[in-house]
């Protein structure tokens, strides 16, 4: 395998468990729903973000350039997926939903 392979699967993997995060905060606010309604708002900019974040896993399988092989660039390409995880964090704290 080249190191492009090996640097797509991993990279596959964090993207994978931010988009299982999405998914699971909106599992919370659906089944919440009954206790709180859910903000318009909030839902449209987590589907944008969400959306985005199946945008850029897309981009990246049709990457085809030779990645450098320095940490670096690996670091670099790290910055996208972690973005996305710190922001779906923020968008579905489960502390913020009221416990039953």
């Amino acid at each position: 395998m080249r190191m492009l392979d090996h640097v797509l699967v991993w990279l596959s993997i964090i993207y994978g468990v931010v988009a299982t995060q999405f998914l699971n905060g909106w599992k919370d606010v659906f089944v919440n729903s009954r206790h709180t309604k859910p903000s318009t708002i909030h839902l449209a900019w987590s589907a944008l973000a969400f959306s985005l974040l199946v945008e850029n896993w897309w981009a990246l399988l049709l990457f085809e350039k030779p990645l450098s092989t320095s940490v670096l660039a690996f670091i670099g390409k790290l910055t996208h997926p972690l973005l996305f995880f710190v922001v779906s964090s923020a968008m579905f704290a489960s502390d913020l939903l009221p416990r039953t």
